[in-house]
């Protein structure tokens, strides 16, 4: 056993028996019965201020082991021995320190703290860093070895994988769990690398393989690298190899991963692919590019669906009939297949992401919006499901009503689509085609719902009339003594009509429904279109408003012709014999609009009569004369309830009409004027969009008032945003229309711009 010296002088002379232990220490030849005296050697030393030489000392003798042993021992290995070398060296070096730790712990709990120097297993492990590890041609075999080991790893050669795993380790804990070493070494070269290699393996994938077929491969290669780097690797590489491999196999080749030609994202929307458009979509979201590429292609997908939907209706509804409305429902249900499809695809593909969300609204906004007739066409949509509620089950109404819900949120011409529902409203109601008042006002609440109260105002006041002129109805009719009939027309002069004797005895007593309207609620002419009314019908109102005036004095009624009707009888052949006509006589019940009431109870008075002579007798309108005649004059010779000469499709002014004694039915009730919706004419269309416009002024005026009203004053781009806030629930307008309202408020002294700021507005009380 090594002495202890009793002076300072006695250290000194056991440098040389320290130096004897620590190299047996890291030798690997310990011998522990001398570990006691060694204790007491470090005490000695750091107790006579002797610390500095101890610690030098200690540096001397690991470096000059590392150097003369563990560097030589290396020199002469390559490739993967070298590692296995390393890993054995560095793990026996370990428990080397480890021990030399337990015999300077008095030196490392006093001396280095004061010295601020790093204690022995620090200065342990930094010297076999700087001298071993980032020697330069250790790290030239390291980086070779590692790169070798990676691959013989990916490509599954026969390899003790826990050596690349120990080496990795090595370096992060030589480094002090520190990165620079272990990135500097291995990681960098590896990810490099990594993207290198993969970048050429995804371009002979993707030319070998169809859309799927990439995707699959690619997640077998991910799959496979990350549990490979879960393995062997720090688990830090992990993100930065997760984000090269996105980067690589799907970054770089979404736009031909996306687009490719027969298997594609536009292929798998095209043909509803929704299982393989899932796998697609859970691909690309590992990448933050992806969804907006999926977003981009899926938006070009829905335009041109969109955008054919729109062609093709305008097209059909160009070249042929629009009587019915058939393209505008056609064209409104196709938006709702295709806002279904979406929707789905949403929901079953792209887990309702919220980007892709977003992107597929503003497409259906776009080519919603990008046709103008879009309100005209979902208004004629609703009209036809409200005329079949009756016929539709619950369920599936209330789910029609929801549909049509969806495409009228993506409208920014909402204030057209109410007009036009008012229209569409109007002839429900007073043509009595609403199949249920109960779904009628179930419609207007979800519009208030969406819109407020302001948007349905006038919808709800058709309803009171109608409500409030069937209860005052109900007291007329119950004044009346006499018993109601139909009106009887035999169609032919008096002295010809074998009932003629009957139906002017009765003519005046007839069964009347009159609707009192308030103009503010009504998209009706006010003043009505001109309609001179037969004497009879005159007398039935004159009584009528005789009664109503009894109740309600200081008003004036008003007859409008518009959207009245009429049931009447015609009899036809009740004079030709039947050598003519084999038939006999018939009787029909016609359903006809009032202005054709007029017009056919002038053939009571003459045989024929000219169109100049219909327009002078019963005072319509040319416009309104041709609409009512054309259905009387259309169809087969024997279907027309007026011969026209000359017998072409178009009504000219010189146009001779008569009665076609040969008319004949299978229907004993005949509906002659149109019940089924059209869409609008292009100058009815250009009318409506004037009295919008006209209407739109109006309340963006409106609007600023209120604002400055309340702001007293505002910055006109303030100002701006405010009124469109206010007025979007309606319409979209542009700033150069509000600014135009500004204007016209400021000549008329309701608000004015500023001296000092022409741009600054003014409330003027």
């Amino acid at each position: 056993m090594a002495s202890i010296p009793a002076s300072q002088e006695g250290v000194f002379s056991s440098w040389s028996t320290m130096e004897k232990i620590v190299t047996n220490i890291l030798s690997d030849r310990p011998r522990y019965e001398i570990y006691e005296s060694a204790y007491y050697l470090v005490y000695r030393a750091v107790f006579f201020g002797q610390g500095q030489q101890l610690y030098e000392l200690l540096e001397a003798e690991i470096a000059n082991h590392l150097i003369c042993q563990l560097q030589e021992r290396l020199r002469h290995l390559e490739w993967l021995p070298v590692l296995t070398e390393l890993t054995r060296m560095w793990i026996s070096y370990k428990a080397a320190i480890k021990l030399i730790t337990k015999v300077f712990s008095y030196f490392d709990k006093k001396f280095v703290p004061e010295a601020k120097l790093q204690n022995s297993e620090a200065l342990g492990v930094s010297l076999f860093k700087d001298k071993v590890v980032l020697d330069a041609e250790m790290v030239r075999k390291l980086k070779s070895a590692l790169a070798l080991a990676v691959k013989h790893l990916r490509r599954g050669l026969d390899f003790d994988h826990s050596i690349l795993k120990q080496c990795c380790e090595l370096l992060i804990e030589v480094d002090m769990n520190q990165r620079s070493v272990y990135q500097s070494i291995f990681e960098s070269d590896f990810l490099a690398k990594t993207r290198e290699f993969y970048k050429m393996e995804a371009k002979l994938i993707l030319q070998r393989n169809t859309c799927l077929g990439y995707v699959g491969k690619i997640e077998n290669i991910i799959d496979k690298e990350l549990t490979s780097c879960r393995s062997a690797m720090d688990p830090s590489t992990l993100p930065l190899l997760t984000d090269t491999l996105h980067e690589v196999l799907i970054t770089d080749q979404l736009q031909n991963l996306i687009n490719m030609e027969g298997s594609g994202v536009p292929e798998m929307l095209k043909n509803g692919e929704i299982k393989n458009l899932a796998r697609i979509y859970r691909t690309l979201k590992k990448v933050t590019s992806g969804p907006q590429s999926l977003a981009a292609c899926i938006s070009t997908h829905l335009r041109e669906r969109g955008s054919r939907i729109v062609n093709e209706t305008e097209t059909g509804a160009t070249a042929g009939p629009t009587t019915h409305g058939n393209f505008a429902i056609t064209y409104v249900q196709n938006l709702i297949e295709l806002r279904e499809t979406t929707e789905k695809y949403l929901k079953l593909s792209f887990d309702n992401n919220l980007f892709l969300k977003r992107s597929t609204n503003l497409d259906f906004e776009m080519f919603i919006n990008s046709n103008p007739r879009s309100p005209e066409y979902l208004s004629l949509y609703i009209d036809d499901k409200l005329k079949r509620s009756n016929s539709i089950p619950h369920d599936q109404m209330e789910r029609e009503m929801a549909k049509a819900l969806v495409v009228f949120r993506f409208l920014r011409e909402k204030d057209m689509f109410e007009r036009y529902y008012k229209q569409h409203l109007a002839k429900r109601l007073l043509l009595k085609k609403a199949a249920d008042d109960e779904w009628e006002l179930n419609m207007v609440n979800k519009l208030k719902v969406e819109c407020g109260f302001q948007f349905v105002q006038n919808l709800e006041g058709m309803f009171k009339d109608m409500a409030y002129s069937s209860a005052l109805m109900d007291v007329f009719k119950s004044t009346s003594v006499k018993k109601a009939n139909p009106i009887s027309t035999g169609l032919a002069r008096p002295q010809r009509s074998v009932l003629q004797s009957d139906t002017e005895k009765n003519k005046s007593d007839f069964d009347m429904d009159v609707k009192v309207l308030s103009p503010k609620n009504w998209p009706l002419n006010f003043p009505p279109p001109a309609c001179t009314l037969p004497p009879f019908a005159l007398q039935a109102f004159a009584k009528y408003e005789q009664f109503y005036l009894q109740r309600h004095q200081h008003r004036l009624l008003k007859i409008n012709t518009l959207l009245g009707g009429a049931d009447i009888i015609a009899h036809f052949n009740q004079h030709l014999s039947p050598e003519v006509d084999l038939r006999g006589p018939r009787k029909y019940y016609l359903s006809v609009s009032t202005q054709q009431m007029v017009i056919l109870d002038l053939f009571n008075h003459l045989d024929s009569l000219s169109f100049t002579a219909l327009m002078e007798k019963s005072g319509l309108s040319e416009e309104d004369l041709i609409k009512n005649l054309t259905p009387m004059v259309a169809g087969k010779a024997n279907q027309q309830i007026l011969l026209k000469a000359p017998a072409d499709k178009n009504i000219q002014a010189t146009d001779l009409f008569s009665v076609n004694e040969s008319y004949h039915s299978k229907c004993l009730r005949v509906r002659l004027h149109p019940v089924a919706s059209r869409v609008e004419s292009v100058s009815e269309r250009h009318k409506t969009r004037t009295a919008v416009e006209v209407d739109r002024k109006s309340e963006l005026e409106a609007a600023v008032v209120r604002i400055m009203k309340e702001a007293k004053r505002l910055h006109q781009n303030a100002l701006i945003n405010k009124v469109i806030e206010q007025v979007k629930h309606r319409f979209a307008p542009t700033p150069g229309d509000i600014k135009k309202s500004i204007d016209a408020l400021c000549l008329r002294e309701f608000v004015g711009r500023t001296e000092e700021d022409r741009k600054m507005i003014e409330y003027k009380p």
